[in-house]
Order: C-alpha cells, then sequence, then structure tokens
C-alpha cells in the first residue's frame, strides 16, 4: 500500500498544471511562427504580382511564313506478280527496275532506294489454284519533278505501275524554319514600334515572348493525287508513255510569335 502524503499530491498536481501550461505556450509560438511564415510568403506574392502589373507593355503578335519546292520527293514502289503488266516474276521485276533507275541521271540507287520495311517486304498471296505470287515495297528518294516523271515513265515500260507519292520534305528544312521564327519575332517588333508611336511612346525590351505552334502544310502533288499507271496516262505524250514533269505543291512554313515589350 502506497501512502502519499498532501505535500506529494499538491507537488504532482502542480508539475501537471506546470507541464500543460508550457505546452500550450509552445503550440501558441508555433501559431504565431507559422501565420508569420505565411503573411510573409503572401507579401511576397503579391509585391511581385503588383511589380509585374506595374510595367507597362504592348502586346502584339508577329507572323511570317515562307514557301518552298521540295527537293526530297519519296516515291513508294511496289512489285507484284500478279498485277505487273508483263506478268514477271518477282526477281525479273527487281532487276528491272534496278537496271531502268540506273539510266536515269540524279538517282544513285544504292543509296536512294530502299527496302520499305526489309522485315515484312517480301509479302505473298496464295491464289486458288495454290500457286504463290511474291510482292516487295520500296521507296525511292529523288530530287524533283522531272526525275520523278522519268521513274514513272521508265517503270511503266518495264511493266511497273505501282508508284504512288509517299512523302516530300526540303532538305534545308530546319534552316527555313529557325528563318520564318525569326522573321516572325521582327515583325512583331515592328508592329509594335509603330503602335507606340502613334500614340507617342516607344518601345523598350522584351518581357515575354511566346511560340505558337508552326503549321507546315504539304499537299502530295498539284492534283493531290499519288502517281499511278493511270494518272500518268492522262499526261502521255505521243509514245503512249509520261513525259510531263510532275508538279508538287510548295512546303507552306509558318509561325506567328507573341511578344510583350516594355512602353516608355
Amino acid at each position: 500500500m502506497v501512502n502519499l502524503t498532501v505535500n506529494q499530491v499538491f507537488n504532482g498536481k502542480g508539475n501537471q498544471m506546470k507541464e500543460m501550461n508550457e505546452t500550450k505556450k509552445t503550440n501558441k509560438m508555433k501559431k504565431i511562427t507559422a501565420l508569420f511564415i505565411g503573411m510573409l510568403l503572401s507579401g511576397m506574392v503579391a509585391s511581385a504580382q503588383t511589380n509585374f502589373l506595374d510595367v507597362h507593355y504592348i502586346e502584339v503578335a508577329g507572323t511570317a511564313e515562307m514557301e518552298v519546292v521540295p527537293d526530297r520527293i519519296y516515291l513508294k514502289i511496289v512489285i507484284d506478280e500478279k498485277d505487273n503488266k508483263l506478268k514477271t516474276g518477282i526477281n525479273k521485276l527487281e532487276e528491272d527496275m534496278i537496271a531502268a533507275l540506273k539510266t536515269i541521271d540524279g538517282i544513285n540507287v544504292s543509296e536512294d532506294l530502299t527496302m520499305k520495311d526489309l522485315g515484312s517486304s517480301l509479302q505473298y498471296r496464295i491464289i486458288a489454284d495454290n500457286q504463290i505470287l511474291y510482292r516487295k515495297e520500296y521507296e525511292l528518294l529523288v530530287k524533283d519533278g522531272k526525275t520523278a516523271s522519268e521513274v514513272i515513265a521508265k517503270l511503266d515500260k518495264a511493266g511497273i505501275s505501282k508508284i504512288s507519292l509517299a512523302r516530300i520534305d526540303h532538305s534545308q528544312m530546319v534552316a527555313f524554319r529557325k528563318t520564318v521564327r525569326e522573321n516572325a519575332i521582327k515583325a512583331a517588333k515592328e508592329k509594335a514600334t509603330y503602335l507606340a508611336e502613334a500614340i507617342g511612346q516607344s518601345i523598350g525590351k522584351a518581357i515575354y515572348i511566346s511560340e505558337i505552334p508552326q503549321i507546315v502544310s504539304v499537299s502530295n502533288t498539284s492534283g493531290g493525287r499519288g502517281y499511278s499507271s493511270n494518272f500518268a496516262s492522262k499526261s502521255s505524250g505521243s509514245d503512249g508513255y509520261f513525259n510531263s514533269e510532275v508538279e508538287f505543291s510548295k512546303i507552306k512554313i509558318q509561325f506567328t510569335i507573341e511578344v510583350k515589350f516594355e512602353l516608355k
């Protein structure tokens, strides 16, 4: 049995009250500190916003564009045992295709002709009498419409008529895009300058620059069609073969730049 004196009881209660007071003081200090930090941060944000709003500025958008004639024209060539005009085997068709391309100026067969999707390029079909017919797909790079026309004509003579346009591009596209961007921001500055002058002010440094997503417009051909034997025959000469230059739509590159300039 534990016996406690009156002093011990009062001392115990006193210690408990002391601890409770200290805990309250600590919590109060924490709240005050948190409140102070919150006010400080709010003040910093408000100050930053006020400083930005205090800057008088003019916001304009400049647009520039460029049209270029493609110099990288990719033709899709399909050789097919069933659909070729001369009913020739796949290996002979391939040999005739390569031989015909080697006669065309500006084409390096080893560099410009590639087999499309090498893993699955040699495909076959089994027809009713269990005969297997093979097909291959290639991609050929040419530099201009005149060369493309010659390719169509010579492959047509070799019995290959499945020729279509895969895509077009330009070898200097990166440089062209840079130039258009530069012209767009110069246009924005020019616009801001004369607008500011109209109200008797001038512009200072740029304080904000943003690029609007670019527009690159590409069309396959002037008629929107790919190459085919039917398309070729519409422009054929007296000898019955395609002899005119294929025309390609130009590649249109366009950028818009938004800029905020200080007003003085």
